[in-house]
């Protein structure tokens, strides 16, 4: 209540003033709760923006690695294979050479 001069007023005014004094001395906190809000938001966005994108391309690099992972798989079964069939040929060369 310093620099206010209350004599003259009635309870009821005296309340809403010091409210009045009490709101403008706080609406530069409120500023700044709104901006750090706003900022916080802002950066959320940001945030979750670059969280999706990198989620986007983790579910691709998952979809490569499976289908390089059935393609070498695939490979390796033709690679069977052909050494089965290297060795059928082999014995089969050996019969006729004898």
């Amino acid at each position: 209540e310093v620099g206010i001069d209350w004599n003259g007023h009635d309870k009821d005014k005296t309340d809403d003033y010091a409210l009045m004094a009490f709101n403008s001395s706080n609406s530069g906190s409120d500023t700044e709760v709104t901006s750090y809000s706003k900022l916080c938001e802002e950066s959320y966005a940001k945030l979750k923006k670059l969280y999706d994108e990198q989620r986007e391309q983790l579910g691709v690099a998952c979809i490569e690695i499976q289908a390089y992972t059935l393609a070498l798989k695939k490979v390796e079964a033709q690679l069977v294979c052909h050494q089965r069939n290297q060795l059928t040929y082999e014995e089969k060369n050996k019969v006729y050479e004898n």
